[in-house]
């Protein structure tokens, strides 16, 4: 044991900081074809329920529109005939999907009406048929658009879609709630229309173990990061700028752990570098905002998780001097934040990573990176005691693969999707993962 010590030491010099653990055993299954062939399918989203069981999203297009389809499965089990959630008429796109405790899912998307860009939803609560979209977003006129929807579901069932909405001036934040089984209310403005600049845009928006929301976005007129705060059964806060003043801040991402406590991560710009920094929400006080990724180089693109126990995980793209590569660094519940480490390897660029926890504390990374020829989809696993495996390829070479999505649930189980060019068509594929 001493010798393997002293050899994964040697290792962590060798890769740039990475101890890789030479005893989690992950194994990863041969890719498979989720959507039918012969179409294209773009842009999958998965969610994944205590059960273990998945739910999957894309959009895929049907000889006139793109439409919105699912498919459940359950742990490494097979897949469900797809089924379309949009109605035809008009494409449908930029599809997100919840799943709650009690299984029940909701997905909501963008589509395209005679006059204008919509919000939809459909649910599907337990063992149950999906119900018929709804639109979320006022109808409104020909420049009116609603884009770029996200949604969360809360313990207690509630859940909360956020959107941004171009007013005919300018973009605000808007959002929908909705408890547990009841209508959606009417959408309601998060933000001021305030002109200049693209307005707010890229919200997000995550609900605590009490049904308490917080919801995040950019305000692009300022170049910062603002949030808000819904409690269970209250009405939105005044919204707050959380990014550090004179930094152009932007792509916030946004979690909670189980004490309620929201860690908001983002791109900040000081005209020299891009740089990754944070913000804690705990006890109604956002912290100073921290910086996380190195100076001296670009890093753009963060993403955030965290596990049962409240240790953070923030991933994102930093530029080495040659190559983007994916970094990470990693909180434990109550410290700091821990100076990163590089998961992908140099010599070829990787970018759009994500991440996610599994119940036992192990932490999942993928990302997409070429291998000279093509883009292919990667992964690496975080062992609680520290130790990453080395990155594996999940998705065949030869043609490209993009758009990684990452879920981790109980008893080891893991799934990645991707959308991957099979020389006809794009379609939806998938690989299972133990650990």
């Amino acid at each position: 044991m001493l010798n393997l010590l002293k050899n994964t030491k040697f290792l962590s010099i060798l890769f740039g900081g990475i101890i890789f653990n030479p005893l989690l055993a992950v194994t990863w299954s041969a890719p498979v074809d989720i959507s039918p062939a012969g179409k294209d399918a773009v842009s999958p989203q998965v969610a994944l329920d205590a059960r273990n069981t998945a739910t999957l999203v894309w959009s895929q297009y049907n000889g006139s529109n793109y439409l919105i389809e699912t498919t459940t499965s359950k742990s490494a089990g097979s897949w469900l005939p797809p089924q379309s959630l949009s109605n035809p008429g008009g494409d449908s796109f930029f599809s997100r999907v919840a799943t709650d405790k009690q299984g029940n899912s909701i997905a909501v998307w963008t589509k395209k009406t005679k006059t204008n860009y919509v919000i939809q939803s459909a649910t599907q609560f337990s063992k149950g048929k999906w119900s018929n979209p709804v639109t979320l977003s006022a109808s409104g006129t020909v420049k009116q658009n609603a884009q770029n929807p996200q949604i969360a579901v809360g313990a207690k069932g509630n859940a909360i879609a956020i959107w941004q909405w171009f007013d005919g001036t300018t973009n605000i934040i808007q959002a929908s709630s909705r408890k547990a089984q009841d209508m959606w209310s009417q959408p309601y403005n998060l933000t001021a229309s305030v002109p200049g600049g693209d307005g707010n845009i890229n919200p997000q928006i995550t609900i605590d173990a009490n049904g308490n929301a917080i919801a995040v976005w950019e305000n692009n007129p300022t170049g910062t990061v603002q949030a808000t705060v819904k409690p269970y059964n209250n009405l939105w806060t005044t919204p707050v700028t959380i990014s550090t003043p004179g930094l152009i801040s932007s792509q916030p991402q946004i979690t909670v752990d189980p004490s309620g406590n929201a860690i908001v991560v983002w791109t900040g710009s000081d005209d020299t570098n891009r740089i990754i920094q944070s913000s804690t929400l705990q006890n109604g006080i956002w912290s100073a905002p921290v910086s996380l990724s190195d100076s001296g180089q670009d890093a753009q693109n963060p993403q955030i998780a965290i596990d049962p126990a409240g240790n953070n995980l923030a991933i994102w793209e930093r530029y080495d001097g040659m190559n983007t590569i994916i970094q990470a660094s990693f909180k434990p519940f109550g410290s700091s934040w821990i100076s990163p480490v590089n998961l992908s390897d140099s010599g070829q660029d990787a970018s759009n990573p994500q991440v996610d926890f599994s119940s036992t504390h192990v932490a999942g990374v993928v990302w997409k990176r070429s291998d000279g020829s093509n883009f292919i989809i990667q992964a690496t696993t975080k062992s609680p005691s520290g130790f990453w495996t080395p990155p594996v390829s999940l998705s065949a070479v030869g043609e490209d693969a993009v758009d990684p999505q990452i879920v981790l649930g109980k008893f080891g189980f893991g799934l990645v999707t991707w959308t991957r060019f099979n020389g006809m068509n794009s379609v939806i594929e998938a690989s299972y993962g133990q650990f």
